[in-house]
């Protein structure tokens, strides 16, 4: 068997009034999917690039937290991290600075999260002021 394996595949479209993205998926793709029956698309946009993730789930309630700092220390993260271990991580964007501002986004499958003390635990860790929490349903 002599089949290309790809990494990614790529097209070029104009930009204009009636500019629409179109994403093709096979048939045998999805059967891939197995019991997966939603997709998250998570979407990043800068001056340069949009850039789509793109999830297969099986919950129809996905959890983003996003968290700001102004310090993001590997300690710190390795910290954000111990407090998350026991949900299921489906994204992060990485740390992002903003202006004077460190930002964080965290994609989760939800469990019962108790949003209170999750919110204690995170903002407990020092540089960290601020953390929002939000459902994302289908």
């Amino acid at each position: 068997m002599n089949e290309k394996k790809i990494l990614t595949t790529a097209f070029l479209k104009k930009i204009n009034d009636d500019f629409s993205l179109k994403i093709d998926v096979s048939k045998s793709t999805l059967q891939s999917l197995e019991n997966k029956s939603n997709l998250l698309i998570i979407q990043t946009i800068s001056k340069k690039f949009l850039k789509y993730m793109v999830y297969p789930i099986q919950n129809d309630t996905v959890i983003k937290i996003t968290i700001y700092g102004i310090d993001f220390s590997s300690e710190n993260t390795l910290k954000i991290f111990e407090i998350l271990k026991n949900f299921n991580i489906i994204h992060t964007s990485g740390v992002s600075l903003k202006k004077d501002e460190i930002i964080q986004e965290i994609y989760l499958n939800p469990k019962e999260i108790d949003q209170g003390i999750l919110e204690k635990e995170i903002k407990e860790i020092e540089g960290i002021y601020k953390l929002l929490i939000e459902k994302i349903n289908y």
